[in-house]
């Protein structure tokens, strides 16, 4: 318990040993570096203490003191478990809000974010099977990457309550995503309303139509994407992404509500995505639901208040659930699985 208005708290322990923190009224400010660092240790647990207001907060720049990249408040090079029953307010106004270099474990809690990049962030995974979550991020709402192995960078999700108004992604893995349970409000992007311009050439077909010899949106000559001296191509492969629930491999949804406004896709997957239940209420600048090989629902509530494309990828498959829908342009598209799919398309 406790304050330190410009100083830290570190955790540098031998390897295999495990510590508990029992945060009971504490705040702690670092101007230049975390206000807690775990530095070393087998697995660290954050305990909330009950009817507890704690935090932790950090300054604009971060003065590296040892190998180690920190740049958040919270920074884990080890395995981390948030629980308890108190409130955590983390405030990180040049960095993320919690990272963890290994595994990011959330089990209760309630927690207070504004990060300039991420709100939680970590390299093998996020789990979290319960806590209420208000994050205000500059980036993503919680990322999990890893750079090396594909199997790694995963997100699952059994349950709490996500209130993310993010910059870029609501919910991001560079691996698989899966989702059992919880409630979701997601602001991505600033929302529908700042999704990107589709432009719709003589020739409708996926897209946007560019038509079968890819004409231009004023339906004249070619199109190129090296139009707008070389840059146009070149700045779509440097854009934000900015989507709800966005996998690098596959998707997995089998419960929970949802209530998503992003400008880019509310669900995405750059593999398969299957969707066996749960309550979708979905306004988006592009794809209500995209998945680059195969799109499968079997159950489930979706509305689709609005949407370039309703639901796209290379293979859809309707088994059942409740789904309705308004798009710009088309309801299903099964032209093709990638963001470009349509181009060329009658």
């Amino acid at each position: 318990s406790g304050s330190i208005e410009n100083g830290q708290i570190i955790v540098d322990v031998p390897k295999d040993d495990k510590v508990q923190l029992v945060l009971a009224d504490v705040s702690v400010h670092c101007e230049t570096h975390a206000a807690l660092y775990v530095k070393q240790a087998d697995k660290v647990f954050i305990t909330l203490a009950p009817d507890t207001e704690n935090s932790l907060s950090c300054g604009e720049t971060f003065v590296q003191t040892d190998e180690n990249n920190v740049d958040a408040a919270l920074f884990s090079r080890d395995d981390i478990t948030l629980n308890g029953e108190g409130c955590l307010s983390i405030r990180s106004p040049g960095g993320h809000g919690v990272v963890s270099k290994d595994e990011l474990t959330v089990t209760g809690g309630s927690y207070i974010i504004h990060a300039a990049a991420h709100g939680f962030s970590a390299q093998d995974n996020i789990c979290i099977s319960g806590g209420a979550f208000h994050v205000a991020a500059g980036k993503d709402g919680f990322h999990a990457e890893h750079d090396e192995d594909s199997s790694l960078g995963f997100v699952f999700l059994s349950g709490g309550a996500f209130d993310v108004t993010a910059q870029q992604d609501g919910i991001s893995a560079s691996g698989a995503m899966e989702i059992t349970g919880g409630t979701y409000t997601l602001l991505c992007g600033g929302g529908s309303e700042n999704g990107e311009t589709h432009q719709t050439g003589i020739m409708n077909g996926p897209r946007g139509g560019r038509g079968p010899f890819g004409g231009r949106p004023d339906g004249q000559g070619s199109f190129s994407p090296w139009d707008n001296n070389g840059q146009a191509a070149e700045d779509n492969a440097a854009s934000v992404s900015k989507k709800g629930l966005k996998a690098g491999s596959t998707l997995l949804l089998s419960g929970g509500t949802y209530s998503i406004d992003s400008a880019d896709d509310a669900l995405h997957s750059n593999q398969s995505m299957l969707l066996t239940s749960g309550t979708f209420t979905i306004r988006t600048g592009d794809d209500g639901v995209h998945a680059e090989d195969t799109l499968q629902i079997n159950g489930g509530h979706m509305l689709i208040e609005k949407s370039y494309e309703g639901l796209e990828s290379l293979h859809i498959r309707l088994n059942g659930g409740d789904i309705t829908l308004i798009a710009d342009d088309d309801g299903l598209n099964a032209a093709g699985g990638t963001d470009e799919s349509g181009y060329g398309n009658m």
